[in-house]
This record gives structure tokens, sequence and C-alpha cells, in this order.
């Protein structure tokens, strides 16, 4: 029972690292785009 809840808990962790660094993409892309649209 312990080693299924330890592998949820890294499977849980590792997605979170995932999802936290499309977010971090998403909102770079999006400074970015603003950036160049202030330029333009």
């Amino acid at each position: 029972m312990h080693e299924i809840l330890a592998f949820g808990l890294d499977l849980g962790a590792k997605i979170l690292k995932v999802l936290i660094g499309l977010l971090k993409n998403l909102r770079t892309n999006l400074l970015l785009d603003m950036t160049k649209l202030h330029q333009s």
C-alpha cells in the first residue's frame, strides 16, 4: 500500500514540474509577443 502511495506522489510531483515548466514557457512567450507588439 505504501509503495503505491509513494509512486503516486512521485508521479504527481513529476506532472506538477512539467505543468509548471509549460506555464513558465507560455508566460515568457506571451511576454515576448507583447514586447513585439509594442515595438511595431
